[in-house]
């Protein structure tokens, strides 16, 4: 992760986190927030991406820049079914872990 610490904050990224530099330096130290155990992150990396999250809440995800809807008028039916069961079976644990 080098200084990305120290990059972000030099880039004013907790101001306006729009730059191609903040919104790269935010997503990597998302995917290693969410892909590294706890112990494994350096604690000024967990606190600068928690101090900068509001800032950079519009560069949370990195797959569309659009927001995405499910058009389920182009699957098969078996896709259908399939993601229909997906969405109940989320929808469950989703309910037991709330209880």
């Amino acid at each position: 992760m080098g200084n990305i610490v120290t990059e972000m904050s030099e880039a004013n990224c907790d101001t306006t986190c729009s730059s191609a530099t903040c919104k790269e330096k935010y997503q990597k130290m998302l995917m290693a927030h969410d892909t590294c155990e706890e112990d494994q992150l350096p604690t000024a990396l967990e606190r600068t991406l928690h101090d900068y999250e509001e800032a950079c809440e519009a560069n949370l995800c990195n797959t569309s820049p659009a927001a995405f809807t499910l058009d389920t008028s182009v699957c098969s039916p078996a896709t259908k079914a399939i993601v229909s069961k997906l969405i109940l079976g989320l929808t469950a644990s989703v309910a037991y872990l709330l209880m």
